[in-house]
């Protein structure tokens, strides 16, 4: 049984610790196994401190990037969404790229102006309330649907496999500017292309192989609305590109 838990800290305050998009050897991050909240209990106020109606902290690592973006924060940001609201502070680490920035967009209460950006932080901040949702179950159904519908629409996800007939090949071998890491290259690709090209034709339902290339859709939304309405299935190495099948179809 997967349960979730959002704190909710009336006049408190945050400093560094753990600093906002870290790996830490305690993994006491958000999402952290080791993440805890005593140190949001009722504190005074610094002088040096700058102050804050609400703060929604989202200390996780790497959070400006895609991949850490789409494996953490979307998870807590929906589970605390009915506490957000316009006037929300939130803090994140390292400046986003601009998928990222993007993805905020979409989260409707969450006003992108008012995003803070952690390794900018050289004081303490008091807030009068501090959100924390750290404790979310790190994949729910409910909360990846949830990210769907608001992302692409209610009706994400109603195209039936049968017309979905793109097989989407995910490379790290290729010279593409926006692959961050490239380790884990497929020494064979090419081999691995063609038998995958050879399949689809032996299986004779009019399927397509496709390597996903990001450069051919005028803004990430229309990837992941690519991805939903016409991929059947996502192929490819361990690596960030991978967590686009959170726009996969349900089926």
């Amino acid at each position: 049984k997967q349960q979730g838990q959002n704190f909710v800290f009336r006049n408190t305050r945050y400093i560094k610790n753990p600093f906002p998009d870290n790996w830490v050897p305690e993994d006491n991050h958000c999402m952290g196994w080791q993440g805890e909240i005593a140190q949001f209990k009722a504190q005074q106020r610094h002088s040096s401190d700058t102050v804050h109606e609400e703060l929604f902290l989202l200390n996780t690592p790497q959070a400006h990037s895609f991949q850490h973006f789409t494996d953490h924060v979307f998870k807590p940001v929906i589970q605390a969404m009915h506490l957000l609201s316009p006037k929300t502070d939130v803090l994140v680490g390292e400046t986003l790229l601009d998928s990222v920035k993007e993805m905020y967009g979409w989260f409707q209460p969450v006003n992108y102006s008012r995003i803070i950006w952690g390794k900018d932080m050289d004081q303490g901040m008091y807030t009068k309330k501090l959100i924390h949702a750290c404790r979310c179950p790190f994949w729910a159904p409910y909360n990846l649907q949830r990210w769907q519908e608001m992302a692409l629409g209610p009706e994400s996800g109603a195209v039936p496999m049968q017309q979905r007939k793109t097989v989407l090949y995910y490379s790290r071998s290729r010279l593409d500017q926006n692959i961050q890491n490239g380790g884990r290259r497929v020494l064979n690709e090419e081999q691995v292309l063609q038998a995958i090209r050879d399949l689809l034709a032996q299986r004779n339902q009019g399927e397509s192989l496709e390597v996903l290339d990001i450069n051919k859709h005028k803004t990430y939304k229309d990837l992941a609305m690519h991805i939903n309405q016409n991929v059947r299935a996502i192929v490819g190495p361990h690596g960030g590109g991978l967590l686009n099948l959170v726009w996969a179809a349900r089926d």
